[in-house]
Order: C-alpha cells, then structure tokens, then sequence
C-alpha cells in the first residue's frame, strides 16, 4: 500500500518535471531563435548605415573636388579681370 503510493507520487513527480523540462526546452528555443532574429536585424541595421556612411563620404568627397573647381575657376576669371583693360 504505501510503497505503492510513493512509487505512484513519484511517478506522478517524475511526469511533472518532464513536462517543466519540455516547457523551459520550448521557451529556450524561442528565445534562442528571437535572440537570432534581433541579431540579425542589428547585423543588418549596421550594413544600411554603413552603406550610407559611404554614400555620404562619396557625396563629400564629389563636393569638394567640385568646390576646387570653381575655386580654381574663381582664381583664373580674377586673374583674366586684372589683365582686361577696358577700351574706353
């Protein structure tokens, strides 16, 4: 009788727990897989920001050689106003 019941109990015991360990093992699955996901979003958010990083610097880049540009043209069309005399 008794030996019968603490062998039911624990059989009743020993079903719980393996459910608790299927339920933390499902938990720690989602878990593992969101934890993946945001990874992956974040890899991505670096990749755009990279990219326009690099855009920008590209942007930079092309406006200054612009900018030297006029700048030189600035120079020679004051160069050429100084040399112009007018026919008066």
């Amino acid at each position: 009788g008794d030996v019968a019941k603490t062998v039911a109990a624990l059989e009743a015991d020993l079903m719980r727990v393996k459910k608790d360990a299927q339920a933390f093992g499902r938990d720690l699955k989602i878990l593992r897989d969101a934890k993946e996901k945001d990874e992956d979003r974040h890899k991505a958010d670096i990749a755009k920001l990279e990219r326009g990083k690099k855009q920008a610097q590209t942007q930079i880049k092309l406006l200054n050689e612009q900018l030297q540009s006029q700048r030189m043209k600035t120079g020679l069309a004051r160069e050429e106003l100084k040399k112009h005399v007018c026919a008066a």
